[in-house]
């Protein structure tokens, strides 16, 4: 009855339903037998005549009474709180004892958390009794519907424990004394801009709040993600225009989160350049963000128990908002661990740590300009790695004629192919626990290192050395010739991405090894000692994706900057920023670089067109989609396949001026494809067997080949296109040659080749095939015969 101080716990009859399990039975099948566990039914909580639950859905209900059950214990014997989660839905009820009455608070947590009760009180007898009366109404119930119930563990344990607290409870009064209602501890805590702000027309926010013995102040150590320890009231002020508005009172932490989180989507819209209007609502406060086409924004905040506390700010910008929401909350997680230190335990709080020190982040690399490189001649060279054609290398002989032997063949169980290549006069084979160093000339074992099997990066180092790149932050070089380690440097463990390097081993700069350390750090060994020789921190970081291009190193790292680093000491050369993410390595061509900016599954992809060594842009161009992968160039035209609504297309640009020189739907035949610049041309070679060239000024076909048998299961897992001797050697359901100039096939790798899941091609035409279920075979040029030209 209302007034009574009463509690009790109440159950509805559907559980019944549901408190059987198949058993094993006679000769004849299955029978019903039950089962406590399987019981799902509604459970409320009323106290002093009122409902808890504000929405009742089906719970392990004789799961919950165990528990309510074990918190009666905990609190009678001297434990001063006590938490029971429900099983079926992220709610929490939490009872704190004080002298002899209980408070009780019910929240629903998780990232949209809602508090139903705070700091209930009641008697703590009369909280016993109640748990009592209805853990032993719960049993009889269960009995009375089938009698073998009494035989399930979960309801005998209810039932007996029930009536052994009722005996303690009748010898001992409860435990209970003859004091009254308990008195908490009260301290309330103001921040530095509560009654001003932080300059005469700034804006900013400032609080207030009181903490109890019953959140902030509890006894004891947080217990994972304790959100009733951050369930302290309180209520904001807002200076701006040089006013002060006091909004609604509430629980603080609670606001501060929809506050950060208002902070993230106003952040999101702007990077993307897209208008937006968000409304969040916490207790005593309602945040409205609408940012326009124009990036204009008005902020809104009101009290929604008051109309007229209204407050609308038209004037602001995007950082000025997030400054002072990054300001208020950097305070209130300040006064939180200064009033409990032991809150830096709290799982929530390190969360919303994180989530600071994110927006901050995101907020100032959004706020950071261009930097230009004015001193260009510091950094120009000549470059002419766009060229794909070896012109100097001798060509092969005529088709009729042509020939690849076998030379040797190795399997190796459980075969690793992104550390499986050719290393000069080696060749090396990653397995599940082995690496072997293997002679290309006659396939002799020549030395075998036990490995464990992890997702290292390795890359070729030099003449006769092998990077190798572990998740955990550990760098080793290991020497080709005889797999031992030259030397190993141990970095701190990579976050937010696998791993990534890059070898720099030629050029105008000493032998360097750059990894990837933490989630955002660029770090670059010296080849030679491992030792670190310069660090670049990126703003926020992310996946990280390189191209060197003479002495800079172009950076691309998931967000809305690219940037150029000197290789020599790693300083900035120059800063791209622009509205967009940046997850691609731009293609360089001369003074100026194609690099595609837009977001995974989006629509808005652009290319920019930038100055190589001062940065500065020279156009963008509309991709009407977004890039898949990073551009190639041929003939100051740069190609880019297009993801758009569903479809694939390739579309050219020409690298000068950005304007659109043609564009085809590739939807059928190029899904999964490896492109290739040459001369005056792109070729393609698409899953299925099928290749196609291009003009790369026109788009007009040029030649197209099938390769092999269209409805051939044999894809191989790599595409990629190599060029040697004048000729192309092309994976599919086997190896091709091919001819660059007209794509007629003057060879297939005949017999029982692996399939080319990995195909590489050394100087000599010799091909190394790696296929992903553990084959791995060497094939020799068998013959030469007179010199066919490779194409125009």
């Amino acid at each position: 009855m209302k007034g009574s101080n009463s509690f009790k716990i109440v159950i509805g009859d559907g559980w019944r339903a549901t408190a059987y399990a198949d058993s094993a039975g006679d000769s004849f099948g299955k029978v019903e037998k039950f089962d406590a566990a399987q019981a799902r039914g509604v459970l409320d909580m009323v106290v002093d005549g009122t409902s808890l639950v504000s929405r009742q859905d089906e719970d392990s209900v004789f799961f919950l009474m165990r528990d309510f059950l074990t918190a009666v214990e905990r609190l009678s014997t001297g434990d001063g709180t006590a938490r029971v989660s429900f099983y079926e839905s992220p709610h929490e009820l939490v009872l704190q004892r004080i002298s002899d009455h209980v408070y009780i608070t019910f929240y629903r947590g998780g990232g949209q958390p809602e508090v139903f009760v705070k700091d209930q009180v009641i008697p703590f007898r009369q909280f016993m009794e109640g748990v009592l009366a209805s853990a032993s109404d719960l049993t009889a119930q269960a009995m009375d519907s089938d009698p073998s119930a009494g035989d399930d563990p979960l309801v005998s344990w209810i039932k007996e424990t029930a009536q052994r607290l009722e005996a303690q409870h009748k010898m001992t009064d409860g435990g209970i004394g003859k004091g009254d209602a308990a008195e908490m501890i009260r301290v309330g805590m103001e921040s530095t801009r509560w009654k001003q702000a932080r300059n005469e027309r700034g804006f900013s926010f400032g609080f207030r709040f009181l903490s109890t013995s019953t959140d902030l102040l509890a006894p004891g150590r947080p217990i994972g993600n304790d959100l009733n320890a951050l369930l302290f009231t309180g209520q904001y002020a807002v200076h701006g225009r040089g006013r002060r508005r006091i909004l609604g009172k509430g629980f603080l932490f609670l606001q501060t989160e929809k506050l950060l989180a208002s902070v993230r989507k106003l952040l999101a819209a702007w990077e993307e350049g897209r208008p937006t209007t968000v409304r969040l609502i916490s207790e005593g406060l309602v945040v409205g963000v609408r940012l326009g086409v124009d990036d204009s924004l008005a902020i809104t905040l009101l009290n929604p128990d008051d109309d007229d506390s209204i407050l609308v700010i038209n004037d602001l910008t995007p950082w000025e908002y997030a400054d002072a929401v990054l300001g208020a909350a950097r305070e209130v997680r300040r006064l939180i661990v200064d009033q409990s230190p032991k809150q830096r335990r709290n799982i929530r709080l390190e969360s919303f740590s994180r989530e600071i020190r994110s927006l901050a982040g995101w907020a100032k690399e959004q706020r950071r300009g261009a930097v230009i490189n004015r001193d260009v001649d510091q950094y120009r060279t000549v470059e002419t790695n766009h060229r794909t054609r070896d012109l100097d290398a001798d060509k092969i002989g005529e088709a009729s004629r042509l020939a690849f032997t076998e030379r040797w063949r190795i399997e190796a169980e459980g075969l690793d192919l992104g550390g499986t290549m050719l290393c000069g006069t080696m060749g090396l084979i990653s397995a599940r626990r082995f690496m072997l160093g293997v002679e290309v000339e006659n396939g002799a074992v020549v030395w075998r290192r036990e490995i464990e099997r992890s997702e290292s990066v390795m890359r070729v180092a030099g003449r006769d050395g092998l990077v190798r790149v572990f998740p955990s932050g550990q760098v080793e070089m290991l020497d080709l010739a005889t797999g031992t380690v030259r030397w190993t440097t141990h970095l701190a463990a990579r976050s937010g991405g696998s791993p990534v390097i890059l070898v720099v081993d030629h050029g105008p700069v000493p032998g360097i090894v750059i990894v990837a350390e933490e989630e955002n750090k660029l770090v670059a060994l010296d080849l030679r000692t491992g030792e670190p020789r310069w660090k670049f921190i990126s703003p926020r970081g992310g996946r990280f994706a390189f191209r060197r291009y003479g002495r800079l190193l172009y950076v691309a790292s998931n967000d809305s900057h690219l940037s150029a680093v000197d290789l020599e000491d790693g300083s900035l050369v120059w800063r791209f920023p622009e509205r967009t993410k940046f997850n691609l390595p731009p293609a360089a061509e001369g003074d100026i670089i194609i690099v595609p900016g837009g977001r995974y599954g989006k629509q808005e992809g652009k290319l920019f067109g930038l100055n190589a060594y001062s940065g500065e842009v020279r156009w963008e161009h509309s991709l009407n989609g977004g890039a898949l992968t990073s551009p190639i160039i041929a003939d100051s035209a740069a190609l880019v396949p297009v993801r758009s609504g569903g479809k694939n297309d390739l579309a050219a640009v020409d690298i000068n001026t950005g304007e659109s020189l043609w564009r085809i739907s590739c939807d059928g035949w190029a899904e999964s494809c490896a492109l290739m610049a040459l001369d005056d041309r792109f070729i393609v070679n698409a899953a299925g067997g099928v290749m196609r060239s291009f003009h790369a000024r026109t788009g007009e076909e040029i030649w197209h080949t099938v390769l092999g048998p269209a409805c051939s299961d044999d894809v191989p897992i790599n595409l990629r296109i190599t060029l040697r001797s004048g000729v192309l050697f092309v994976p599919s359901d086997t190896v091709y040659v091919v001819r660059p100039d007209n794509g007629h096939v003057i060879h297939s790798l005949g017999g029982d080749p692996p399939v080319p899941d990995l195909l590489q091609v050394d100087h000599s035409c010799a091909v190394f095939i790696a296929e992903e279920s553990g084959h791995i075979a060497m094939y020799e040029l068998a013959r030469r015969l007179s010199v066919v030209d490779g194409g125009a």
